[in-house]
């Protein structure tokens, strides 16, 4: 199992003492399952207009998007093995970007990832 992730930066991400606080970030897990390599994608949001109040942070919110969607709000490119592998598609819709209505798909904390 291979875990990488990092930041979603966003030109109005709010900035604290000089350093832009982006309001987003993505992990993406690659595994194998019975021989079978997989990909999940996931977006960790959380809400950051208190922030100027108090340093009291919103939990994160989870989010599983496609490896297609995690590459357009990154603007990074994942190898096309890892595009291959993305088993997104076995989930209801659930894309998440500013011309979709739809909501992303969220899991509880109970249920299972991968």
């Amino acid at each position: 199992m291979s875990v990488f992730g990092g930041p979603v930066f966003q030109p109005d991400d709010q900035v604290y003492r000089g350093v832009g606080l982006p309001s987003e970030y993505w992990k993406l897990i690659v595994f194998k399952e019975d021989g079978v390599l997989k990909a999940r994608a996931f977006l960790l949001t959380q809400d950051l207009d208190q922030l100027r109040v108090a340093l009291a942070l919103d939990e994160f919110r989870v989010y599983q998007v496609s490896v297609g969607e995690l590459e357009q709000r990154t603007q990074l490119d994942f190898d096309e093995s890892i595009q291959t592998a993305d088993d997104s598609s076995c989930l209801p819709p659930r894309f998440w970007c500013c011309t979709c209505s739809q909501s992303p798909r969220t899991r509880s904390a109970s249920e299972e990832w991968f």
